[in-house]
């Protein structure tokens, strides 16, 4: 007879959304190293983008577990968001629009890549476990939507206002 394994309690929401911070302001401590100009840009920009990819998984997982009470084990930004609440999802994309996409045309346009947040995250979806494997094909590598975690921190912060953190991580680079 197999044992049944007992189902894992979901984490605590409150503790998923403080790590993933903290994932998102370290991403952002790397970036102001690396800054254009600095001669630290290629050394950090991979590292930076795996703590922002990895903190937007964080955030959709604590929304999917205030939500529902689950999350799911993947790391793909594209399915995760998917299960989010379509009210959820409307909010996530206006603010998207307003102060992601904007940001994002120039480049969009000039890889060819897109900028709605449907079709940028299935580009970037899988960019947690890629960048971790960064080196072995970096030209396989896509994950251009930093702002992303931002937008999906402010979303939980409207939800919860008492979880706005007491020591912000910096504000988005522009």
């Amino acid at each position: 007879m197999e044992e049944q394994v007992p189902l894992k309690q979901a984490a605590d929401p409150r503790q998923i959304f403080d790590h993933a911070c903290r994932f998102l302001g370290s991403d952002q401590l790397l970036r102001r190293i690396g800054k254009p100009g600095s001669g630290w840009e290629l050394t950090v920009a991979p590292p930076a983008m795996v703590l922002s990819a990895f903190a937007a998984e964080l955030f959709l997982k604590c929304l999917l577990i205030m939500e529902s009470g689950a999350a799911p084990p993947t790391h793909r930004l594209d399915s995760l968001f998917k299960r989010v609440s379509h009210k959820r999802q409307r909010r996530i994309q206006e603010l998207w629009e307003t102060d992601g996409r904007p940001k994002l045309q120039p480049l969009c346009r000039s890889l060819n890549l897109p900028s709605d947040l449907s079709n940028a995250l299935a580009k970037c979806g899988s960019a947690f476990e890629k960048l971790r494997r960064y080196y072995e094909d970096p030209n396989k590598v896509v994950y251009y939507i930093g702002d992303f975690a931002w937008i999906l921190m402010r979303v939980i912060v409207e939800i919860e206002p008492d979880w706005r953190p007491s020591d912000p991580p910096p504000l988005p680079m522009n």
